[in-house]
């Protein structure tokens, strides 16, 4: 096996195991994994599809699987395009994609919840 395939927690080539329906949603991620040492690290990226159990995260930033994460998913809105839907959660990578020809990334489950941004929230007087 080389970089070229997708691999999973047994360090064997993934096959598409999800029993919930993914979209096809692209939106900025910001994450937090914990790595080995317990210490928490930063990452950024872009959904490539979200699902009601996880995604799939193209970044330049690559936790180890089986790493427990925190996200936060930021999607635009067509209903009310200046309050972007944000959606927080946390889980474990599943697996990691590590292409020659795509762009890197992986796959974590996570539940997420809706959150309200920052920029919608009213502030009272």
């Amino acid at each position: 096996m080389d970089e070229s395939d997708e691999l999973s927690k047994s360090g064997t080539a993934s096959a598409d195991k999800r029993k919930a329906m993914r979209y096809l949603l692209t939106g900025m991620v910001q994450f937090k994994w914990q790595a080995i040492n317990g210490r928490w690290y930063d990452g950024i990226g872009i959904t490539r599809d979200v699902g009601k159990g996880g995604a799939f995260i193209e970044s330049d930033s690559i936790p180890r699987v089986g790493s427990p994460l925190k996200l936060t998913v930021t999607l635009p809105s067509e209903s009310t395009p200046n309050v972007p839907l944000q959606l927080g959660g946390s889980g474990t990578v599943c697996h990691l994609r590590q292409r020659h020809n795509q762009p890197s990334g992986f796959g974590a489950s996570a539940v997420f919840r809706v959150e309200t941004p920052m920029s919608a929230r009213k502030t009272e007087g």
